[in-house]
């Protein structure tokens, strides 16, 4: 039996400030720095496969890092903005065993991204877009080493992309959202430790993801629907630097019960287990999934039917081919989407 019991602990301190040098242009700025320590031991109680012992170790980092990003605002309703960024993932330790590192580095990376956040004709219409590139030092990424599932480094990695969210509202009650992601991250240079070679797309990175979503609400016993946000709705998300610009329209009622129905369709491509020149790589198919929802509430109590994956798509998240100790493939290991799940739920406010 082994075990790798660890504690990790991390101290943090940042500062942000803006200076508006005219009403329509201003530049954010913040640093922030933190520490991290880690202390974990790999104790091995039983099995013939690992001598017994308890083989402790520790680590510890310091890392700064920074954000820039000026905004020049257009009008009220539209703003350009660009932000350059960096930040980092911890490493760690590993299954003590030959082949596979004892530890793991951290990650390190910067990013460069620009776009535009805008609301047409009167707030109902709503128009985000974003690109970005980012580079990244010691990747982490998951890989097979003799037999064994570990993270290894794996160089420097590129990524590419934009991200778009628009909300249209045709009328006072219904609204519609539309939000889609494309990213394409490769690898920039070999990979011997994954069997990777530069321009190889990273594992477990769909190129394209997306989500359509529909939300009408009603007026019913006594009730009234003032307003409806022009995106979000039932699965949507808001972009990248969502916090510059308030929803343009938030949803309001009062007196009595008012009804609401939503739908919202995910969209997901197909990705690989592994970077695409490795042997072990495993294929996993694009899925799609439907999600409805219904609710009645009177702005104290909301009553909620869902239904998650009304089609029970069977796809998985991530798949992972497993070795034996001859190098063939055995089994797989994925990880599901959730399955077809209908619940209800009941919210109160105070």
């Amino acid at each position: 039996m082994l075990e790798i019991p660890s504690e990790y602990t991390e101290y943090a301190g940042f500062a942000n400030a803006t200076y508006n040098f005219t009403k329509a242009f201003s530049l954010s700025a913040g640093l922030r720095g933190s520490r991290n320590t880690q202390d974990f031991s790999e104790n091995v109680t039983e099995g013939i496969l690992l001598p017994i012992a308890n083989t402790p170790g520790n680590s510890d980092e310091t890392v700064i890092d920074f954000m820039v990003s000026p905004k020049f605002k257009i009008d009220d309703t539209k703003m350009l903005y660009a932000r350059i960024a960096t930040g980092y993932q911890p490493g760690g330790p590993n299954v003590a065993l030959p082949g596979v590192p004892p530890s793991v580095a951290s990650t390190t990376a910067i990013s460069y991204e620009g776009g535009l956040k805008s609301e047409w004709f009167d707030h109902r219409l709503l128009i985000d877009i974003a690109g970005y590139h980012i580079l990244q030092s010691d990747i982490q990424v998951g890989a097979i080493v003799n037999t064994v599932s570990a993270i290894v480094n794996a160089g420097e990695a590129t990524s590419n992309g934009m991200e778009f969210t628009i909300g249209f509202q045709p009328i006072k009650s219904l609204s519609f959202g539309i939000n889609g992601a494309y990213t394409h991250a490769t690898l920039s240079d070999d990979a011997p430790s994954l069997n990777g070679k530069a321009g190889d797309r990273l594992p477990f990175i769909p190129l394209f993801s997306g989500s359509f979503t529909a939300d009408y609400y009603f007026p019913l016993w006594g009730g009234h629907s003032e307003a409806v946000p022009v995106a979000g709705g039932t699965s949507g998300k808001g972009g990248k630097d969502s916090k510059e610009m308030e929803p343009p329209l938030q949803t309001t009622r009062s007196g009595g019960w008012n009804g609401h129905l939503g739908l919202g369709v995910r969209y997901v491509s197909d990705s690989r287990s592994q970077v695409e020149s490795s042997p072990d790589a495993f294929h996993q198919d694009a899925y799609a999934a439907l999600d409805l929802t219904a609710d009645v509430s009177n702005g104290f109590c909301t009553i909620r039917i869902f239904a998650h994956n009304v089609t029970d798509e069977r796809a998985y998240e991530t798949i992972t081919p497993i070795t034996d100790i001859t190098g063939t493939n055995d089994h797989l290991v994925g990880v599901p989407i959730q399955p077809r799940t209908i619940g209800i739920e009941c919210d109160f406010r105070f």
